[in-house]
């Protein structure tokens, strides 16, 4: 089992053992278990996996172990290490960047507020029906 550095350090002695230092520091790591069980869910031996947000690679893992092949993008770089130690995959690093052009460029709102339609009862946001304070649909709050 995996644990922070801090904590490992505060372990008695006679506990460490059953403990190793945690050295992952992606700030949302995913289960292992969790992640197995999902690409058993949605796929089977040899298929294709696609990840979009790597991370540290935990999909990619749960694929080697359980013969998939295996696709992960990732934007940090800081974390293409940590998936090739894990995974032992070829890392392909693109450098890519996209220029859009908005004309005319939008003007952010602060704290917009819609208002409802007394009459209808319909939200401004979705059209959904309006019970009481919440849209039954998109759960916003309205302002009456």
């Amino acid at each position: 089992m995996n644990i922070s550095q801090e904590q490992y350090n505060k372990l008695p002695a006679e506990y460490k053992e059953y403990f190793e230092p945690f050295t992952n520091r992606h700030p949302t790591i995913k289960n292992l278990a969790l992640m197995s069980w999902l690409v058993r869910l949605v796929s089977k031996e040899g298929d294709i996996v696609l990840d979009p947000f790597a991370g540290s690679g935990t999909t990619g893992v749960a694929c080697k172990k359980l013969n998939r092949n295996f696709i992960g993008i990732e934007l940090t770089a800081d974390y293409l290490p940590i998936i090739q130690a894990r995974t032992g995959a070829e890392i392909i690093k693109a450098e890519t960047s996209i220029k859009t052009k908005i004309d005319p460029p939008i003007k952010k709102i602060e704290n917009p507020v819609k208002v409802l339609n007394k009459k209808t009862h319909i939200c401004p946001f979705c059209g959904g029906k309006v019970k009481g304070k919440y849209c039954e649909d998109c759960l916003e709050e309205i302002n009456k």
